[in-house]
């Protein structure tokens, strides 16, 4: 009885946090599909399209027309803005040179270890033996996708070396962890609402990103030409699967909701197969189950 309680309890986070996966399995899809046309390009213009969608809604949930941030928030929100871009340009020049289920597990796979690393050594927090377990299960799935992973085009030939590819998602996995620690701070601590940072993180990477985009502006409107309601749906999509994972968090612990997240990366590389045609399915697909299941035991064993 007090299982099945507590079931229904956590049944609203649960799904919030399965939302989360799927929507972000569904915009990693849209990246991919759109890395071709210069990672640039789409990070400014979906950034540009998640601006307008959800202004309104921060401006009248959240209380940013009153909103005097401290020496310290600035700082912050300066910082969140800087990793932000750099998380979302990385990773889309990952996708434009190899297979989504090659980088995304990798991605996914380092946040996790580094944010868990970092905390050991500059927080003082020491995982238990189960997240030990799952740290190194992490580790070991990461790294035999990075070693014996192949990046290959939909006729199965490799496009270019999985060591480059590899540094690619190392660096787009260092970025999750500093943004979840960073971002952690600055909606924690220091009391920063998570629209309103999200808000100032997609007009930063506007206001930083527009001149590179002017330059390339013919690459911009073919981009808009050919793929406007991709750009509108990945602007939409682009903040959900983060503002849902928080609000999950209000409702239930790390270790209920975080788990159920992750299920993203095997919702990938299924969707991955499925509508990219991309190789080495079933290796991948081993591999990745092998990341959830360290991701899950390292948020238990948190």
């Amino acid at each position: 009885m007090l299982l099945a309680r507590k079931g229904a309890v956590h049944l609203l986070p649960i799904s919030l946090a399965l939302l989360a996966a799927f929507i972000h399995a569904c915009w990693s899809l849209l990246s991919k599909r759109l890395s071709q046309y210069g990672p640039t390009a789409f990070v400014g213009l979906a950034s540009l399209g998640s601006l307008l969608a959800y202004a309104p809604i921060v401006i009248f949930l959240t209380e940013s027309s009153t909103f005097h941030p401290s020496g310290m928030q600035a700082a912050f929100l300066a910082g969140s803005i800087l990793i932000n871009l750099a998380y979302f340009v990385i990773t889309q020049y990952g996708y434009r040179i190899g297979d989504l289920s090659f980088v995304y597990p990798i991605a996914r796979g380092t946040g996790p270890i580094l944010a868990t690393l970092g905390g050991m050594l500059f927080l003082g927090e020491m995982p238990s033996v189960l997240g030990v377990v799952g740290l190194l299960a992490v580790a070991t799935g990461v790294m035999a996708i990075g070693l014996f992973g192949k990046s290959a085009d939909r006729q199965g030939v490799a496009r270019i070396g999985p060591p480059f590819v590899f540094t690619y998602a190392l660096l787009s996995g260092v970025a999750i962890a500093s943004y979840t620690l960073w971002d952690q701070h600055a909606v924690g601590p220091l009391a920063i609402s998570p629209l309103l940072l999200n808000a100032v993180d997609d007009a930063g990477r506007v206001v930083l990103l527009g001149p590179v985009v002017f330059r390339s502006r013919h690459e911009v409107r073919k981009l808009w030409s050919e793929c406007r309601l991709l750009i509108v749906a990945s602007g939409t999509l682009m903040p959900l699967p983060y503002l849902l994972f928080l609000y999950a968090l209000r409702l239930a612990p790390t270790n209920v909701v975080s788990p159920v997240r992750e299920v993203s990366v095997v919702l990938v590389v299924l969707a991955s197969g499925k509508f990219l045609a991309e190789g080495q399915m079933r290796f991948k697909l081993l591999v990745s189950a092998a990341v959830l299941f360290g991701l899950v035991t390292l948020t238990v064993g948190a």
